[in-house]
């Protein structure tokens, strides 16, 4: 079984519903209102704040911190059962046991690692590749294309009023 927190389970869905709907309504309006789907897309980053407090850590996490009991009481509200329910206490094991695997493979480890001979080379690598995939505008893809969309949309409408634009001037058809 999987360990599901419930922050993924409750606002991803929630993130995604909101934003691809705004996005495709908005992408349909004049380009004076082209920042509206960028501006629409705070609002999941809102409710997102809003509801933070009220959400339950998960129990991997809880577990980190040495809080078996609410951690087991967490896993059996997320998934809607009693904390004595046998699958409940089953995959609470199976996380418990993982977590204790990482803990006793990872013992001794601290930030000192990242100094080590051949570290410093793959942040380095790492560092170039993202300034590198910003450098070509890999981000910028969704929002120039809307602009594209928005500049199509204006040559169609020059047409069907009869302008069209040519290389020495303008004719009327």
């Amino acid at each position: 079984m999987e360990d599901v927190s419930t922050r993924d389970f409750l606002l991803n869905p929630l993130a995604f519903s909101l934003n691809s709907p705004l996005t495709t309504l908005f992408a349909s309006l004049p380009s004076s209102d082209i920042h509206s789907p960028i501006e629409m897309q705070l609002v999941p980053s809102g409710l997102m704040i809003i509801l933070l407090p009220f959400i339950k850590e998960s129990p991997r996490f809880l577990l980190t911190k040495g809080k078996k009991d609410l951690a087991l009481s967490n896993l059996a509200w997320v998934r809607k059962r009693s904390p004595d329910d046998p699958q409940v206490l089953e995959e609470f094991a199976e996380i418990a046991a993982a977590h204790q695997y990482e803990m006793e493979n990872t013992a001794g480890t601290s930030w000192k690692e990242c100094g080590k001979k051949g570290m410093k080379s793959r942040f380095f690598i790492a560092f170039a590749m993202f300034c590198l995939q910003q450098w070509v505008g890999q981000n910028s893809i969704s929002y120039c294309e809307s602009e594209k969309d928005v500049s199509i949309d204006e040559a169609r409408e020059k047409e069907a009023s009869g302008t069209v634009r040519g290389g020495i001037g303008t004719r009327r058809s």
